[in-house]
Parts: structure tokens; sequence; C-alpha cells
């Protein structure tokens, strides 16, 4: 990879970056998953681009599902709890396809927990779920050298402690 193509890669990762640390500072879970939305557009490209294929099959997943998560209280047909189960096994199916030995599997549970978390209707469980899959997502980042990927980790599981505590902490003191 040239260095102008590695810059562009890094860069790609880095707006990702922002976008998912805004999401979790979030009040509803609408606001949440439209920013984990425009997310997964840049790291499906950051991680196509670094040759990791499962990363980036597993954000096309995370995307979609969160565009029909985010209408799941506004829809109809988005409120099915089916779609949990279409999700996973959508994972599933771009898993065997993207498969690139067992690292393959730490993004696979990542977007299976996170799809948990997102169909949850409560922000404070989709915060909760969601720093299991981070962790996951921060080991795969590691192995596949995406430093906008091991970045963003630190500062989702940074941003939904906080959240945590200003959003839920302190609603439940007043």
């Amino acid at each position: 990879m040239g260095d102008m193509t590695f810059w562009i890669t890094q860069g790609l990762g880095f707006i990702g970056l922002v976008f998912i640390i805004l999401s979790f500072q979030g009040k509803t879970r609408t606001q949440i998953l439209k920013k984990q939305m425009f997310s997964t557009i840049f790291f499906t490209v950051h991680f196509a681009m670094l040759g990791a294929f499962t990363g980036a099959t597993m954000n096309i997943v995370a995307g979609v599902r969160n565009f029909v998560f985010e209408k799941k209280d506004k829809k109809r047909w988005a409120s099915s709890p089916w779609w949990v189960v279409v999700f996973i096994l959508f994972a599933g199916v771009l898993l065997s396809l993207s498969w690139q030995g067992l690292i393959s599997l730490l993004p696979f549970f990542g977007i299976v927990v996170g799809t948990y978390a997102r169909w949850r209707d409560n922000p404070f469980l989709i915060r909760i779920f969601s720093l299991v899959g981070s962790g996951l997502w921060f080991v795969y980042s590691i192995v596949m050298v995406s430093y906008p990927g091991i970045v963003t980790e630190v500062f989702v599981m940074s941003s939904i402690l906080m959240g945590i505590w200003q959003v839920d902490m302190k609603k439940e003191k007043l």
C-alpha cells in the first residue's frame, strides 16, 4: 500500500471514528443508530482497503441493520423480532464468504452482540451490550493493524461509559 493510499485508508477510518463516538452521546435510540449508520459506511471502505474483508462485510451488516432498527418504532415492517435472526444469518453468510481464519470470528460475534443490543429499545442496554462488541472489534483492529479501529474502540468504550454516566446515571439520581 502506497503512502497516499495508506493515509486515505486511515483518514476514512478516522471519519468513521468521529461518527461512532458521537453516537453514544445520543439520548435516544434513533440518535445512536443514525450516527452509527454513517460510521459503518466509512469503516466498510476502510477495512476493505486494508484487506480485512470480514471486518468490511460485518460493517455492511451493521449499516443495514441500523437502518432497519432505526425504523423499528415508526414502520410496522421494521418492528418484527425476526429481523434479529435475519441479520445474524446475513452476518453468518457474509462470514462464510469473507473467512480469513479464526480472527474472522471476532467481528462476527461483535455483530451478533451488537444486533441484540441495537434491537433493544433501552439506550442503556444498547450502551452495555455495545461494550462487549467493542472489545471484540478492538482485538480485531489490533490484528488487522487498523489504527483508526484501535483508536475508535478505545474512544467507543470511553464514550459508552461517559454516556452511561451522563445520561443513565444522572437520570437515575433525579
